[in-house]
Order: structure tokens, then sequence, then C-alpha cells
């Protein structure tokens, strides 16, 4: 962890972190002495509610001394306030965009961070490790190694047990306690895939060998695998009904039945592969980006095509969603897009200077928070797209997807092998159909009603 590091920030309400609100009581009190010392003999029925800049000039006429201290003093004791009442007025509070903390990896972090119960934070690096780190003071609370690096984002479940896979082949379950191997569980290639937790604790997840698999959370055993005709990026989507979506490379995408194993149906985007992840949205609405450029909403119960949605380059960011049915999605085009999931009108567009692969998250107070390849993670407002502020990392920020703590703490990973904690007056997630990648900052990937 490092506090040293002078964080980059602009925007439109950074400027106002110049003036602090203790500074501002402690000048308004000294103001309020330095006025009382003034010599106003013969004006003592002076009215109170006078200006400050009229009892100056009055008392300047009087002495036929300008007073130019005490001018320039109180113009900016003026102006401080306006600047407080202003910034108070737009809801930001003095620390938002501001780090709290970082913690340094061995190298860069490709994993979207999830949140326990208790605010710890879980994370995998390309160093290899999973990481548990102490959400207030950003220090390691322990760490598991695995074979090669942790593209994939941990997911936790209620009995104390976080399951993340990794490119050494296995899908790993962890005591969230001390950080101990419970069971482990291989496949025949990488994982870049997330894992998702089925109600009854099952675990799912793709792996680069082609397949999906559906493994006993209690001992690690396969349950069922499900075969595509090439590997899987995309991270499982649990609907209400326990159906598993996933897309696959093989330019699928597959609904199957979470308990056989069985497929319901499949979806086909004229060749175009899929490496985003499925979020389901209210009305049984699937939506899913694919790798040349479209944003897709399919009918969950049949598979169907509802629209699609042009963006000019490929989408490999999963889709947020939030109130009103308005899905947010990133774009190999520098764009973060704000569409109507009903038709896919385009409502606004908001543009970073890089690629964004990176997911959104969205705030309780209606900001959205995404990463992109120029190192900043954006604050940007959900009902029009523009910007609230932005946070310079040393690297861009890949595909670590932002979470958004209960305590308004931003945590995403960077490519400069540091997992950032941001504040921000978001206070948690939204209540939204999906507001996050993977659904929750548990990282299940289940939807609940």
């Amino acid at each position: 962890m490092e506090n040293g590091a002078s964080p980059k920030i602009s925007g439109s309400k950074s400027k106002f972190n110049l003036i602090p609100k203790t500074n501002l009581k402690n000048l308004i009190h000294k103001k309020s002495n330095v006025m009382k010392k003034l010599n106003y003999s013969g004006r003592k029925n002076m009215a109170l509610d006078a200006s400050l800049f009229e009892l100056q000039r009055k008392n300047s006429q009087r002495s036929g001394k300008i007073h130019k201290p005490y001018r320039v003093f109180i113009a900016l004791i003026i102006a401080a306030i306006i600047l407080l009442l202003f910034r108070e007025g737009c809801g930001e509070s003095n620390d938002a965009g501001m780090v709290k903390w970082r913690f340094e990896t061995g190298d860069s972090v490709w994993s979207s961070p999830a949140i326990g119960d208790d605010g710890t934070v879980y994370v995998g690096s390309n160093d290899n490790t999973l990481y548990a780190i102490n959400p207030e003071a950003g220090t390691k609370k322990w760490g598991f190694e695995t074979g090669d690096a942790i593209l994939s984002s941990p997911a936790i479940r209620e009995n104390g047990t976080v399951y993340v896979g990794s490119n050494d082949n296995n899908v790993y379950a962890i005591d969230t306690e001390d950080g101990t191997e419970k069971w482990r569980f291989e496949t025949k290639d990488m994982i870049h895939s997330s894992p998702a937790i089925g109600d009854d604790g099952t675990v799912y997840i793709g792996s680069l060998d082609n397949n999906v698999y559906a493994i006993d959370a209690e001992d690690g055993t396969e349950k069922w695998r499900f075969e595509t005709k090439d590997g899987i990026h995309s991270s499982p989507a649990i609907g209400d009904d326990g159906t598993v979506y996933i897309g696959s490379l093989d330019k699928n995408v597959y609904a199957i039945d979470g308990e056989d194993g069985k497929e319901k149906w499949r979806f086909g985007t004229d060749h175009r592969v899929v490496w985003s992840s499925p979020a389901i949205g209210d009305g049984g609405i699937l939506y899913v980006g694919c790798l040349y450029g479209q944003l897709y909403a399919i009918d969950a119960e049949d598979g169907t095509e509802k629209w699609r949605f042009e963006t000019d380059k490929r989408v490999l960011s999963s889709p947020a969603i939030g109130d009103g049915d308005l899905v947010y999605v990133g774009s190999y085009d520098k764009n973060v897009y704000a569409l109507d999931g009903k038709d896919g009108t385009l409502i606004w567009k908001f543009e970073t200077d890089r690629e964004v692969l990176s997911s959104p998250a969205i705030g309780k107070d209606g900001t959205i928070y995404v990463g992109s390849f120029d190192n900043h993670l954006y604050a940007i407002d959900a009902e029009d797209g523009t910007e609230k502020w932005r946070f310079e990392t040393g690297d861009s920020i890949w595909h670590s997807s932002p979470a958004i703590g209960n305590d308004g703490n931003i945590y995403v990973g960077s490519n400069d092998n540091y997992l950032y904690a941001i504040s921000s007056n978001s206070d948690g997630l939204a209540d939204t159909p999906w507001p996050t990648f993977q659904y929750d900052n548990k990282r299940t990937g289940r939807r609940k009603d």
C-alpha cells in the first residue's frame, strides 16, 4: 500500500477540493473577528445586514484609506463561501474521486474485485495470486498462490468460500477466513471465465477447453459439462429459473439447463465471436456484446433476437442494466453507451481517450463508473452522460470492472499492478436489474428478485 502518490484528478468538480470545509469555517471565524476590530466610529447604528463590500466601502470613505488587504481578504472569503455552497448543491463531497489507498501486487490486475459481507476485498493478479485485502487500510489479510496468472474474477458464497479460476487450468475453492484451499477442480485449458454460483451453491464456469462446467460446491466434483465448439472467455449468468446463459468464441450464446446441463437454445451472432458476459434484464431479456461491435438483446425464453445496436468497434465490455431498463456498455471505439433496453435506441454516449473493455457499475446515486485503456476511472452521470470526475492510474485499466462498496469506496485494478480504493458519493450498488459485472459485489452472477 502506498499513500505517497499524488493522484491526478480532473473533471467539473475537482477544483473545489482546493477549499476544504474545515478551512472555510476557520476563515469565516477569523473574518468575524477582523470585522469586529474595524473602526466604525459614528456608524454604530449601521444595519447588521449590510453587505461586506458596502461596509468596507463606507469604512474606507471615513478613513480616507483603501484598506486593500481587508478588501482582498473579504473577497476571498465570499468566493470561498460561494464555492462551498455550489459544491454542496451539486451533491459532491470534498473527497469524491480521491484515492484512499492503493495495494500493490506483483503484476497487472485484470481481475474484477469482489466484496465480502465484512467489506473484505478479493482480487486476482497476473502475479498468480488471489488477495484478500482490508478495506479500511488497504493491507493484505492473506494471499493464495496458484500456478499461473489470474484473469478470472472471484465469486463469494455465503458459507465463507471464495471461488476463482486460474490460467493454470484450475478452479479453486478458498476459505475466506484464512486463505487455505478447500478444493481444486482441473479443466484442460486456461480459465479466463469468472465463476457464477447457483441457488444450491453449484459453481458454473467456462474454460478455454471449450466446456462449461457445473461443479459441486462442497467437494469440487463435476456435476456435468457442456461442450461448445471453441474456447469460453465469457462468464455465466444465471436466470431466475436456474438457466445458465453464456457466450462462446464459437460465435454462439447458449442457454443451458442448470440442473442437467442440457441445451435449451443457442443464438448465433452472424459469425461474431462472443467475449462479453451476459446481463439479464427485466422482462426476460438477455444483453450481450460481441467482437464485431454489436450489442444484442435476446429473448431469454426462446433465444430470438429482439434488437441489436452497432458500435464502431468490438464490444468486449459486459453490460450493466439500470433504472428504466437503460443498458450501459463500453466499446473498443472509446465510448460508453447508454441505450434504451426495450428497443436499442441510443440515449447518450460518453467518449474516453482510449478503448473501453472494463464493464460499467452503477452506484446508488445514479453514477456510472467504468475504466478505460486511457488509464482513467470515470464517474459519469447516468441521466445525461456528463462527466462528474475522473481518476488517473499509472497504466491502462483493462478488464477490471469497478466494485462499489457500501462505504462509498470504488475498487478497481490497473495494469500498473495496483488495486485502487477511490472515494465516491455512491454508498453502494444501485438496486437495478443488473447493476454490475456478474450482478452483485460478490460476483455471484445470479439474478435475484
